[in-house]
């Protein structure tokens, strides 16, 4: 029954495997709850024969149902299954050209569409340079105001340099609202300071103060750390 719905439904298939308590009461048992214990020997097995058919099936929670530390490995396969989902469905972006030296981190396009099953749009920085000339004054000490409450700035950092950051921060924002982005790459390397060489090294602000709106809206612990800018 198992391995038809695994093969067919197209979705990562979790198994899990708990018993009802920690341990069975061998003095009072009946053969009921014999059989509720006795369920965990067909769950390994089928954890066996299900990847046998090329369909993976990881174990996701060993234990019993009060068990903390199953259930905190469940809500891990649960989140990666839905970083799983955010790859396949989702538009993910390249903007800048490949970063020379590096040959391991090139982007075959075709093959992120043929593993991920996601949408690529690419771009040269002209597209957030202009969006981010496009920002107004008011926008940019809005968003300094943003970046002072969020992180530790560092008495060293240029004002100049950080105007600009937050400018690109805004004009990157924009960027991924208008294409719907689910992830973005970018690099850009210049010389002599031009115009995407700074935008390039004024990313960084933007990145950041993104990904930190993402970890908040998932309630993670992690983003009320102040970091240094």
């Amino acid at each position: 029954m198992l391995l038809p719905i695994a093969q067919r439904s197209g979705a990562p298939v979790l198994l899990i495997n708990l018993q009802p308590t920690e341990a069975m009461d061998h003095a009072t048992f009946d053969t009921g709850q014999w059989l509720a214990y006795l369920r965990r020997l067909p769950a390994a097995r089928d954890g066996q024969h299900v990847p046998a058919c090329r369909h993976p099936v990881p174990f996701g929670g060993r234990g019993y149902v009060e068990d903390e530390r199953a259930w905190t490995r469940i809500g891990r396969w649960v989140r990666a299954a839905g970083v799983r989902g955010a790859l396949r469905h989702g538009r993910h972006g390249l903007m800048g050209h490949l970063y020379p030296g590096m040959l391991d981190v090139s982007t075959d396009l075709t093959l992120v569409r043929s593993t991920s099953v996601g949408t690529s749009r690419c771009w040269s920085s002209t597209t957030c340079a202009c969006g981010s000339i496009a920002v107004s004054d008011a926008d940019v000490d809005t968003r300094i105001a943003l970046a002072t409450g969020v992180f530790e700035i560092d008495p060293t950092v240029v004002d100049e340099d950080f105007r600009w950051a937050a400018r690109v921060s805004v004009g990157l924002d924009r960027l991924v609202a208008d294409f719907e982005l689910d992830s973005l790459a970018y690099y850009h390397r210049g010389l002599d300071g031009e115009q995407h060489e700074r935008l390039g090294a004024g990313m960084i602000l933007g990145a950041s103060l993104l990904t930190a709106r993402v970890f908040r809206q998932r309630g993670s612990t992690s983003c009320g750390r102040r970091s240094r800018c």
